[in-house]
C-alpha cells in the first residue's frame, strides 16, 4: 500500500489495515510475474474501503496458450495498473460486507485460519 508491505495474502484470506482518511494505491506483488496490478483507493473519514483480489483469468489464459510469450504479449497490452496475474477492484460497502461474511462462514477444512496470514 503505497509502496509499504503492509501483509501477504492467501486463498479465502483476508486482511485489514487501518489508514487515516486519504488516497492510497493499493498494489499486489507475486515475484517472477509479468506486469503490475494495483488500484487507486480513496479512504473518507468514518468509512470503510473493501478491496477484492482475485486471479486475472485473461493473464492465466494467455500464459496457458502462449506460454511465456503469451504472458509478456498481454502484460504489454494491458492497461496500467492491469497487466499483472490479479484482478484489483474497489467493492461498495454492502458488497464488501457480504464478501467479508462468507469468508468468515467457510468450513475450517477449506481455509483453517484466515487471519493467520491465508491457507
Amino acid at each position: 500500500m503505497n509502496g509499504q508491505d503492509v501483509g501477504a495474502l492467501g486463498n479465502y484470506s483476508y486482511m485489514f489495515v487501518d489508514r487515516d482518511p486519504g488516497s492510497y494505491k493499493v498494489n499486489v506483488e507475486l515475484p517472477l510475474t509479468l506486469g503490475s496490478s494495483w488500484i487507486d483507493v480513496t479512504v473518507r473519514p468514518g468509512s470503510v474501503a473493501y478491496v477484492s483480489m482475485g486471479p486475472r483469468m485473461r493473464a492465466a489464459a494467455a500464459a496457458a496458450v502462449g506460454g511465456l510469450a503469451g504472458a509478456v504479449i498481454e502484460a504489454a497490452v494491458a492497461d496500467d495498473g492491469k497487466s499483472g496475474p490479479f484482478s484489483i477492484k474497489l467493492l461498495d460497502q454492502a458488497a464488501g460486507a457480504a464478501m467479508l461474511q462468507e469468508i468468515r462462514q467457510r468450513p475450517k477444512s477449506i481455509c483453517p485460519d484466515p487471519l493467520a496470514g491465508g491457507c
